[in-house]
């Protein structure tokens, strides 16, 4: 942890530009959150949910744009590290495969910040590259290399968590923590050649995926743009870690 002495040395080699920017960032950290935080959660211990809520807080000091995938990575990754747990990011393009290890656990990380967000659902817009897609030409080739490649592509990770970001209003943004359960997306295993859609004319096809013998999510093969999607899938089977609402640059301009 930086001392006053320390920040003192530092502040005295900025210029004024860089002055005004830092006050900036220090206003917004003095800023009020409304937080709420699952006492069930294992991942915000007290020392991660401050130095996330910090970094949420700083982005907003300089940014209207929500989070994107790799700000949620390096915060994740640091605010593991804030708490006393190894930490290390891991995303690599040509390497598909966990983005931080904790503790030695695999963890993929997702964001979804559209417009029209649901309250209720949960929307991946990219589970995993699929080139493969163009290669099915049948029913039962989408079930087979559903099987081998998305299940597959789901055992290389321990969990799974998604950062969502609401427009609460227009001063503030509201930012929910939710884990999806591995053994959820994992139903997609038990899909057959039979649940599967006729093939598109862009090449691709789905499914409705059920858990506990009710639809859970909808599974797409988008042939268009040879990717794996899933929507519509039920925050209630989720587990909420927390959330956050962050005032933005607006907040301070109105």
């Amino acid at each position: 942890m930086a001392t006053k002495k320390q920040l003192a040395e530092a502040i005295s080699k900025l210029n004024g530009g860089q002055l005004d920017l830092l006050f900036e960032m220090a206003t917004c950290m003095g800023s009020t959150i409304k937080e709420v935080v699952s006492k069930d959660s294992d991942i915000l211990t007290e020392e991660f949910r401050a130095n996330f809520s910090n970094r949420l807080l700083v982005h907003h000091a300089t940014h209207e744009e929500k989070f994107k995938k790799k700000s949620f990575e390096y915060a994740f990754c640091a605010a593991s590290r804030s708490a006393g747990r190894q930490a290390r990011m891991t995303s690599d393009p040509t390497n598909p495969g966990a983005d931080v290890i904790v503790e030695g656990r695999s963890f993929s990380l997702k964001t979804e910040a559209a417009a029209g967000i649901s309250e209720n659902n949960i929307t991946i817009s990219k589970l995993m590259e699929a080139r493969w897609i163009r290669d099915c030409k049948s029913k039962k080739d989408f079930a087979q290399h559903t099987l081998d490649r998305v299940v597959g592509h789901l055992k290389k990770y321990d969990r799974i968590l998604t950062l969502r970001a609401f427009g609460v209003e227009e001063a503030h943004v509201r930012y929910d923590l939710v884990e999806i359960p591995k053994e959820l997306l994992l139903s997609i295993s038990q899909l057959k050649a039979k649940d599967f859609r006729k093939r598109t004319a862009a090449g691709g096809s789905g499914a409705t995926v059920s858990f506990d013998g009710s639809g859970a999510f909808q599974l797409r093969l988008d042939g268009s743009v040879e990717k794996v999607t899933i929507s519509g899938l039920k925050v209630s089977m989720c587990v909420s870690h927390g959330s956050w609402k962050i005032p933005t640059l607006a907040s301070r301009e109105s």
